[in-house]
């Protein structure tokens, strides 16, 4: 994780360099169907020189495996007769539905 961090440091460095000589030195924009950032840089430093660019794709690690996450919002609890009851209001925040699940609470 810190090499990726360290990897966009360095990319956002020499962007930010690249554009202090040439002030169309790159174009950014976000990809309409998957939201990535792309972009088209300018790397030439001598106008009569051959045209060197570089195009590139903001690479996302692989989405974690999609499963159901089950967390409890909020809960009340009453005694009658002795016994306790407990209502828990369970939200699922994860990125698939939850099938029918028991609840333990200690």
């Amino acid at each position: 994780m810190r090499i990726q961090t360290a990897l966009r440091a360095c990319a956002a460095a020499l962007l930010f360099a690249g554009s202090m000589t040439n002030a169309n030195a790159c174009e950014l924009w976000r990809d309409g169907t998957t939201q990535l950032l792309r972009g088209n840089c300018n790397l030439t430093l001598n106008p009569k020189g051959p045209r060197l660019s570089m195009e590139f794709t903001e690479i996302v690690p692989n989405p974690p495996f999609p499963m159901p996450d089950l967390v409890i919002r909020r809960f009340d609890h009453t005694l009658i007769n002795g016994s306790v009851e407990v209502y828990a209001y369970v939200r699922n925040v994860g990125t698939q539905t939850s099938f029918a699940t028991d609840v333990g609470v200690t």
